[in-house]
């Protein structure tokens, strides 16, 4: 388990927790490469950002919703040491997931 009770404690005084490490280098690694299958790398938006109204629309322009196109992208949503700490904070294993959001900014 990657998120401990100091962190719970601290999302419970502060709103929120920064945990080093929480996932896999190698489910990172996944998740990053799939980005570009949905947003454009910086130099080719810069590059041309007309090319890419989808972006220019307004500062929410770009939001992709869950469940994303790709397995390597969804499971950082329900990552189980993820669920096991919202079990935890919440007090119930009786959890939806109703909104999960990837923006590039």
């Amino acid at each position: 388990m990657h998120v401990g009770d100091e962190h719970l404690a601290e999302v419970r005084t502060r709103g929120f927790t920064v945990v080093e490490r929480c996932m896999e280098p190698d489910l990172l690694q996944s998740a990053q490469a799939v980005l570009w299958e949905l947003f454009p790398r910086s130099e080719a938006y810069f590059a041309d950002p007309a090319a890419y109204p989808r972006f220019a629309g307004s500062q929410f322009s770009g939001m992709e919703y869950f469940p994303y196109p790709s397995w390597a992208l969804n499971r950082l949503a329900v990552h189980p040491d993820l669920v096991a700490a919202a079990e935890r904070l919440c007090g119930t294993d009786d959890l939806q997931l109703y909104k999960a959001e990837l923006w590039a900014k």
